[in-house]
């Protein structure tokens, strides 16, 4: 399985989302999965709401806090 990983951190007003909706557009060109999260839920709808896709918090997206128990357990 190979994960691509991009970082957009850059300054307001420098096109970020412009870039996003670009990227997204080459993504789904070519058949790729899409997943974007952001730090906050302030910018998680923002992205929601600006590319018309699914955003999540980065603490969503890997689900940090609904660790099961056992599963805790079995780690420790």
């Amino acid at each position: 399985m190979r994960i691509m990983f991009r970082l957009l951190r850059v300054d307001h007003g420098t096109g970020k989302t412009t870039i996003i909706k670009c990227l997204i557009e080459i993504y789904k060109f070519h058949k790729k999965k899409i997943v974007l999260c952001a730090p906050t839920g302030r910018a998680a709808k923002r992205m929601t709401e600006t590319t018309g896709e699914d955003a999540k918090t980065i603490h969503r997206l890997l689900e940090i806090g609904k660790i099961e128990d056992d599963k805790l357990r079995k780690y420790r």
